[in-house]
């Protein structure tokens, strides 16, 4: 867990490079900061939260960013979790209510069924090979993050295009 690595005590203050108008909340069992946007969208319906793998594409994030504004997605680059180790990211992801997305198909669902395995929840996951169409991956991500709630892929791990 992160009670044995660098960003155990990390002050919240420390975590993200660019704040601009967010809150910190610190996840109690892992002693690591959540972010929060409150952001004044006028949609209260957007509830899901994305955390862009430091490997994926950033094409996809800014799409993301310019078709629908509202949709929470932080790039794990800009913040504490940047070289994090799988399982750390996807405690955090847990913790925090992301669901992550990502290329890296090779080790993160291994690192995903780790966690299951010993009884611990997984993000949801949706994982975009290299492959695939940035406009597809985009207009499924946008499909998902107007439709659905992180509850619904808690333990789950897609493959897009759906």
């Amino acid at each position: 867990g992160f009670a044995n690595t660098s960003l155990a005590g990390t002050p919240p203050q420390r975590i993200l490079r660019r704040r601009s108008s967010a809150n910190i909340q610190v996840a109690p069992r892992y002693g690591h900061a959540c972010w929060s946007a409150k952001r004044n969208t006028g949609r209260s319906d957007l509830v899901i939260r994305i955390l862009a793998d430091e490997n994926l594409d950033n094409r996809i994030v800014a799409g993301l960013r310019r078709r629908l504004p509202a949709l929470e997605i932080v790039r794990a680059q800009d913040t504490h979790l940047r070289g994090c180790v799988d399982e750390d990211l996807l405690r955090w992801c847990v913790d925090c209510d992301y669901v992550l997305v990502t290329h890296d198909v090779n080790t993160i669902p291994a690192a995903a069924s780790k966690l299951i395995e010993a009884g611990m929840q997984s993000p949801g996951i949706l994982l975009i090979p290299l492959a695939c169409p940035l406009a597809s991956a985009i207009e499924d991500l946008l499909l998902i993050g107007e439709v659905s709630e992180p509850e619904e892929w808690r333990n789950t791990t897609r493959y897009l295009p759906l």
